[in-house]
């Protein structure tokens, strides 16, 4: 009897190695659209902002809020008042130290007699006129206008041409610095058109009949050393050979100076 041998079950080959390259095997991933990535919104971040009503204001700021407008407040009071202590002290220093512009006639001898202007046929009216500083600070930038008038007795000088500004012949004379207790004198001349005007024999002849009168007024304006504007005024007359009273009230009373507060 012939023996078999009864063989093992067949079983089929497994592939030792297919598990390991089932392992390392990775499913490709799909390939992102970059189109569609753009589109696509951020996810919103999650920015949470507080906000305050009026009626959620705390206490406490509102309080340090108030503080503050009334500590600025009471500031500008302090330095407001300041300044005007200083400005007033400021006012008070210069009229003491300041310049005073004082203006003087000088008087000759004519025909035995003290003038003020002298008057000759063909030549101009001419007289000399006197500044003085007065003061206790250097007088700068002085400029010194004249006019030279020979109106009738019952009239008055035309002072409108330095107070309203109204154009009339004059004379201009301009100097640098005036210390305290210095002069300066000059010749002035009756003037026409920028040229000096010569007096005529009318004029001649009814101021020796004492018809005409002479009068010298003007305005001299300078700066103190801190800067400001200053002047003086004035207005003197010569009655020449008038028999009678001239109408001179206005020059008299014209004179004058700025004041410390200007």
């Amino acid at each position: 009897m012939a023996n078999s041998e009864s063989e093992p079950p067949s079983h089929p080959k497994v592939n030792a190695g297919s598990p390991k390259r089932e392992a390392n095997h990775k499913t490709p991933k799909p390939r992102s659209n970059p189109s569609l990535n753009s589109q696509i919104p951020p996810s919103p971040t999650n920015n949470t902002k507080t906000t305050c009503r009026p009626d959620q204001t705390p206490i406490w700021r509102m309080v340090l809020e108030i503080g503050a407008v009334f500590v600025g407040a009471c500031a500008v009071a302090i330095y407001g008042g300041q300044l005007r202590v200083m400005s007033g002290q400021l006012s008070v220093m210069r009229s003491g130290e300041r310049p005073w512009i004082k203006v003087t006639p000088t008087e000759v001898v004519v025909n035995g007699n003290r003038r003020i202007v002298q008057l000759s046929i063909g030549l101009p009216a001419e007289f000399l006129l006197k500044i003085d500083n007065v003061g206790k600070a250097p007088a700068q930038n002085i400029v010194f206008k004249s006019y030279v008038d020979l109106p009738k007795i019952s009239s008055g000088p035309r002072l409108e041409c330095v107070d309203e500004f109204v154009y009339c012949s004059h004379e201009v004379v301009e100097t640098g610095t005036i210390f305290p207790g210095d002069s300066f004198s000059d010749t002035f001349h009756s003037m026409e058109r920028g040229l000096r005007r010569p007096i005529t024999e009318a004029e001649q002849d009814a101021w020796s009949s004492g018809l005409i009168y002479a009068t010298v007024y003007g305005i001299v304006t300078y700066r103190d050393e801190f800067g400001g504007q200053h002047w003086t005024k004035f207005c003197f007359f010569d009655t020449g050979n008038a028999k009678s009273a001239v109408n001179a009230v206005d020059c008299a009373r014209y004179s004058n100076t700025d004041q410390p507060d200007n």
